[in-house]
C-alpha cells in the first residue's frame, strides 16, 4: 500500500510549483484492490462532486470522485443506496471524517466544505478518523485507498494547493445530496 501513496505524492509535487502538500494516512483494514482518484496537474481538474454508495445501515460500498465535469473511476461497488455531494463555484472540501472498522469495511464518511457544508453517508460505527487542511488554501485534491468486493476497506485524503485562478466549474452548478 505504501507504494501507491509514494506514486500519488510524486505526481502532485511534479507539477506543483512547490505549493504546500499534506498527505493524511490511511485508515481502514487496507486489504484488497488498492484505488487513487485522478489527481492534479492531469488535466483532470479540481473536485467539483462526490458520491458514495451505502449498504442500508451498514458500510460504505463505493466512492466516485468527480473533477471537472468528469466522475472518475468507481471505486467498490455501485449498489444498495447512492448519495451524491455537488460543489458550488468556488466551494472546495477541507475536512473528511468518518468512522471504520479495522476488521472489514469504512462504516460512515463525512465531506466538509469551505462554506461549512457537509455531505455524510453511512453509519456511524467504529473508530472515528479525521483528516483535514494543514494550510488554509489546501483543498482536498485527490483520495485513495483500497476496496475489496464488498465496499471500501481503507482510505486516505491528498490536500494541496491548485492555481486559484482555475475553478473548471460553471456558476450555473447546483448542490444537493
Amino acid at each position: 500500500m505504501i507504494s501507491i501513496f509514494i506514486f500519488c505524492l510524486c505526481c502532485l509535487t511534479a507539477g506543483a510549483k512547490n505549493l504546500p502538500y499534506h498527505f493524511s494516512g490511511a485508515v481502514g483494514r487496507g486489504s484488497g484492490t488498492p484505488f487513487t482518484s485522478d489527481p492534479p496537474n492531469t488535466g483532470t481538474g479540481r473536485i467539483t462532486g462526490v458520491k458514495v454508495w451505502e449498504l442500508n445501515n451498514g458500510y460504505i460500498r463505493g466512492l466516485q470522485i468527480k473533477h471537472d465535469y468528469n466522475w472518475g473511476e468507481l471505486f467498490g461497488r455501485n449498489t444498495d443506496i447512492e448519495h451524491e455531494f455537488i460543489l458550488f463555484e468556488r466551494e472546495v472540501i477541507v475536512q473528511v471524517s468518518g468512522k471504520y472498522n479495522p476488521g472489514n469495511w469504512i462504516y460512515l464518511l463525512t465531506f466538509g466544505t469551505n462554506w461549512g457544508r457537509t455531505f455524510t453517508v453511512g453509519q456511524a460505527s467504529g473508530i472515528s478518523f479525521n483528516f483535514f487542511q494543514d494550510y488554509p488554501l489546501q483543498e482536498l485534491v485527490m483520495v485513495s485507498g483500497r476496496f475489496d468486493n464488498n465496499g471500501l476497506t481503507s482510505i486516505a485524503a491528498h490536500w494541496g494547493i491548485l492555481d486559484l485562478g482555475y475553478t473548471g466549474k460553471n456558476e450555473s452548478d447546483v448542490a444537493h445530496h
